[in-house]
């Protein structure tokens, strides 16, 4: 609480996603209705994901993020199906601990740290006001930014990336480019924030924190099956 990160995750969405849904809880569990709640957005806001997302739940994201197909029967009388193109979906979680657990998902995100809002606090229909007015300019910025990085995704030939989100990392070196960041600054801030979340959900588990002290430290040696592994872990 207190990071505002509910009101910006709005904004977002606002800009991109007509939808008048602007967010949802955290889902229990994979189901066809999730599928369905994904389609009919093009930006899908998690909120306060306080708890962990299940292993469904994480490799449907997983496929989402990096375009797919979902097929569903479409009457039980027939055996036609009815296909959802999932593909240019985007996620936005937010949460006060990390929900993701799944190394498949999280190496697709993208992990933000929010500092806290100031003390003093404007009132939301005044902030939502002043949104209201500047998205005009947002949306033709972004168009602009665009329009540029297309042009420049055309001329520019892409070493092996050796990376998930291979569209994405071309795109956002592109933009990076229009924008004065710099393609190989995005690339080398991307790479960091990459091996820093993988290494995250390393540490968030107990069994894989003891792997890896015994693959780092030489002077531990183990032979054995996985079985005989598991049990003397636990």
């Amino acid at each position: 609480p207190g990071y505002a990160k509910t009101n910006m995750d709005r904004f977002i969405k606002r800009i991109v996603d007509p939808s008048d849904v602007l967010e949802i809880g955290r889902p229990e569990r994979y189901s066809q209705e999730f599928v369905q709640t994904i389609f009919h957005h093009w930006l899908l806001h998690i909120d306060n994901c306080n708890e962990n997302l299940s292993a469904g739940i994480s490799d449907c994201l997983s496929r989402v993020v990096t375009g797919a197909h979902d097929s569903q029967r479409q009457l039980y009388t027939t055996d036609k199906d009815f296909v959802r193109d999932l593909s240019y979906h985007c996620v936005i979680i937010n949460s006060t601990i990390n929900p993701i657990k799944r190394p498949d998902l999280m190496e697709r995100c993208l992990v933000f740290e929010l500092d806290t809002a100031e003390e003093e606090k404007r009132g939301e229909s005044e902030v939502n006001q002043e949104f209201i007015e500047i998205v005009p300019k947002l949306l033709g910025s972004i168009l602009t930014i665009l329009s540029k990085a297309m042009w420049i995704r055309q001329r520019t030939k892409f070493p092996i990336i050796k990376h998930r989100m291979v569209e994405f990392i071309k795109w956002g070196y592109c933009i990076s480019e229009v924008i004065g960041i710099g393609g190989n600054n995005f690339m080398d801030i991307y790479t960091k924030k990459s091996e820093t979340a993988s290494w995250d959900v390393v540490n968030e588990n107990s069994v894989a924190k003891i792997l890896m002290y015994m693959v780092l430290d030489k002077s531990l040696d183990y032979e054995g099956t996985m079985t005989d592994l598991w049990v003397k872990l636990y």
